[in-house]
């Protein structure tokens, strides 16, 4: 009995050892003395990805109601260390912790501001985020372990900047201003299920000569065994393209097959507003519907859309093969169209040239066919047109549209002249 009560005294002088010990690393750490932490934490990175952690900011750790991280700048380099891969400015995490010995993360708050990310192609094809996909070898067996539930309150990313570089293409972009929220997030590793309620995406899109504004909202996104389910979706977009501004809001059903890497858009309707200071009304809108698939593979799109202006119905067929640059064909079918209507001819000599300058750099061509066009004292009927955005101009005149079938330039494509 003397044994046993001595193992309990034992037992217990050990627990109150400890728990000191916790509640002194919890003090340093409540105090700010940080320093070893931010080292582990880099050396840990750089031994899974061969990357450099950098926390520039103050690190702070707070331990009651909730487990709470919060961390000023901070910065992600290359895997060859050289550059920076991505930064933040700063990100709050708080977590509940009794619900982490039941195997359950519950996140009550969850916040990144300022994440600015560097992506790039070089010209071999490799890209710099590689290492940090899904699938990347690292040279690390992963044990994946019992499985975990997650539930989080919210998500919310702040002034996020995104930037593309493709060296191959010699092209780049950059995605600015951009902010994501969401309401709960659950999810159930051993079910491989998640749920996201609410999310909203909004971003700006900056090129050389174009730019947009985008807005991406649904009611939720949803998985369950690799089966994904979006309820519907949202788009907004306002876009500027030289002189010329779009304004776009549609909505469609969406379905994704995440193991063939495809979605589809079978439902899109909504309007399109263009307007153009050459366009004698100034601005035109336009009803849509049609469809739209992409694989993600490739990646490459296709779709189909349908429209009506001044009672003429219109439809627009087109495929994309690449976007990075952007290589789309197209073809336009238009029952009737008075380009009187839509180009200025004025007194200080426009000829009715629509520029588009602005789209030199992208490989667009395409047919136009019209049933009946009329065009200053020129009415003529079955026409097809062809289209070269590199050639920077499109030309409707009269001497393009001579007979029953013409082509603009004596039927021959436009040719890509210097200096467009």
């Amino acid at each position: 009995m003397k044994w046993l009560k001595l193992a309990g005294i034992l037992t217990v002088l050990a627990a109150f050892v400890l728990v000191l010990i916790v509640a002194g690393v919890a003090t340093s750490l409540a105090l700010g003395n940080t320093a070893w932490l931010k080292a582990e934490l880099a050396k840990a990175v750089h031994e899974q990805w061969q990357r450099t952690l950098t926390v520039e900011g103050a690190l702070e750790l707070s331990f009651w109601p909730d487990l709470g991280f919060q961390v000023g700048k901070a910065r992600l380099s290359e895997p060859d260390g050289s550059r920076t891969f991505a930064a933040i400015a700063g990100a709050r995490l708080s977590v509940a912790p009794w619900p982490l010995l039941e195997r359950r993360i519950v996140v009550q708050s969850c916040e990144l501001e300022g994440l600015d990310i560097a992506l790039n192609r070089s010209k071999d094809g490799r890209l710099n985020v590689a290492d940090l996909l899904p699938g990347a070898t690292t040279g690390k067996e992963v044990s994946h372990g019992a499985p975990w539930q997650i539930d989080i309150a919210a998500l919310r990313l702040a002034d996020a900047r995104l930037a593309w570089h493709d060296e191959q293409a010699g092209q780049t972009t950059s995605l600015s201003a951009l902010t994501l929220t969401t309401g709960r997030i659950v999810g159930d590793s051993a079910g491989r299920a998640f749920h996201v309620d609410t999310p909203r995406l909004a971003a700006r899109l900056d090129g050389d000569t174009r730019s947009a504004s985008v807005r991406v909202t649904t009611a939720g996104i949803g998985a369950v065994e690799g089966q994904w389910t979006i309820a519907g979706l949202d788009f907004e977009m306002d876009a500027h393209v030289g002189a010329s501004t779009l304004a776009a809001r549609l909505a469609s059903a969406i379905a994704v097959d995440p193991a063939k890497r495809r979605l589809s858009l079978d439902d899109i309707t909504g309007r399109i507003d263009i307007a153009h200071p050459k366009l004698p009304t100034r601005s035109l809108t336009l009803p849509i519907a049609g469809r739209l698939a992409g694989d993600l593979s490739g990646p490459s799109a296709n779709g189909a859309l349908s429209s009506r202006l001044d009672g003429s119905d219109m439809a627009l067929r087109f495929a994309a093969a690449r976007f990075a640059p952007l290589s789309l064909t197209f073809a336009l079918d238009i029952d009737h169209l008075d380009l009187d209507k839509y180009l200025a001819r004025d007194k200080d000599g426009d000829d009715g040239r629509i520029d588009l300058a602005a789209l030199k750099d992208l490989d667009i061509r395409g047919d136009l066919r019209i049933g009946r066009l009329r065009l200053g004292r020129v009415t003529a009927a079955n026409i097809t047109l062809a289209f070269d955005a590199a050639a920077g101009v499109l030309e409707l005149t009269p001497r393009a549209m001579s007979g029953d079938t013409a082509r603009r330039d004596g039927g021959k494509r436009p040719g890509r002249p210097a200096g467009h």
